[in-house]
């Protein structure tokens, strides 16, 4: 599949149908269709990078009349996402609390709907989102934390990310929609194995 084929949102919730077979995955991608609506109507045409993570972190993360009071929160009982909840977009939508695997992966299927330039990034066990637009440095975008910006010296300090693993390639790059998907399925992998399924 071309890469500007993959629609993030549905990659993610057919991965979450092998763990969840009656899910409707087309009910929650009308809720993510939704989700974006609103956000376009409210971001009035707006291109300027800062306003839209501006918008999308007060639409996800601070109640309003713009959200109908829904929020979504880190789910700070479950730091490590052991729970099957904490890592299908599935189980975010439902519960409103997440870990960074799914609430990225909200941030990236709503701004993928939008056609915003956000992108994931990966560090050691963590995956946050970049806005890529020329000129603009503040770019990353932590969910997790409120959707504040976190510096890439910081994600290196906070990881413990050794320096040849960032001249590789293996961390704190821009992933492709592929790439990204790859390391969801992997972690999908785990899951089924430690299901039984296969």
């Amino acid at each position: 599949t071309p890469e500007d084929s993959i629609d993030i949102g549905i990659a993610c919730l057919t991965l979450a149908k092998d763990v969840y077979p009656n899910l409707r995955v087309e009910a929650f991608s009308r809720a993510l269709d939704y989700m974006a609506e609103r956000i376009l109507l409210l971001n009035k045409g707006n291109t300027d990078p800062a306003a839209r993570i501006g918008l999308l972190n007060t639409f996800f993360l601070r109640p309003g009349w713009w959200n109908d009071s829904l929020v979504f929160t880190y789910d700070l009982d479950d730091l490590e996402a052991t729970r099957r909840d904490n890592r299908y977009l599935n189980g975010l939508l439902a519960s409103k609390r997440g870990s960074c695997i799914t609430m990225s992966m909200l941030y990236l299927a709503v701004a993928d709907r939008l056609h915003w330039p956000i992108i994931p990034v990966r560090t050691a066990k963590h995956i946050f989102c970049r806005y890529l637009a020329p000129g603009f440095e503040e770019n990353n975008i932590e969910p997790t934390c409120g959707g504040g910006y976190l510096t890439n010296e910081q994600y290196i300090e906070q990881g413990g990310i050794p320096e040849n693993a960032i001249r590789n390639g293996v961390y704190l790059r821009p992933l492709t929609k592929k790439e990204y998907l790859a390391t969801l399925l992997s972690n999908h992998a785990l899951e089924m194995l430690g299901t039984g399924k296969t």
